[in-house]
This record gives structure tokens, sequence and C-alpha cells, in this order.
């Protein structure tokens, strides 16, 4: 199951992580898996850049 989501500013990308590893990159515009990361790790860690110049770490 996905236990985290990331959106990718002003694109339509964005990066989910599941429970087993693995991580992907989907376009939402076309619906579609764009890449596939296999058991990356077994946590996740996301940089999260904002439109404010700030950026933020999803664990």
């Amino acid at each position: 199951s996905i236990t985290r989501i990331s959106t990718i500013p002003n694109t339509c990308l964005f990066l989910t992580g599941s429970k087993d590893g693995d991580v992907k990159l989907w376009d939402a515009k076309r619906s579609e898996l764009v890449f596939h990361w296999p058991k990356m790790h077994d946590r996740h860690t996301f940089l999260q850049p904002s439109s404010r110049g700030f950026g933020g770490v999803v664990r």
C-alpha cells in the first residue's frame, strides 16, 4: 500500500512510496506510470520544494 505521496511543483508529476519499498513516478495528466524504482529502501525520504523557495522533507 502507498505510504507517501509528493507532488512536483509546476508539473503534472508526483512520486509515491509504498510499504514494500517501491518508489514510483507518475504522470497525473496522462494517468500513467513514468518510472519505477523497485525496493529502493525500507524508508522513503522525499524533498518537497515550495513556491516560496523553502523546502521540506517528507519521511
